[in-house]
């Protein structure tokens, strides 16, 4: 189990978890963690948020896909009529 949240050693297991090179137990005693540690949790949030910014994005481009989903769903319910 990590020590009570050095965060110097967290960095290094975060390093190590991103890059997908903790054993299992490792990961696990990592990830319970990260579930207690609030400023550990934003930590991992930011690193994983910056590596894979394409899953993240903003309220209005989703917004935006929504509108032009239900726009075209109504389209096509005219259509079928």
């Amino acid at each position: 189990m990590l020590p009570s949240c050095d965060r110097q050693l967290t960095r290094g297991y975060l390093a190590d978890y991103l890059a997908d090179r903790l054993t299992l137990d490792a990961k696990l005693d990592f990830l319970i963690h990260v579930e207690n540690c609030a400023g550990c949790w934003e930590e991992v949030f930011t690193a994983a948020k910056a590596r894979d910014a394409h899953y993240y994005r903003n309220g209005k481009e989703n917004k935006k896909k929504t509108v032009v989903q239900e726009r075209r769903w109504i389209w096509e319910r005219e259509v079928a009529l």
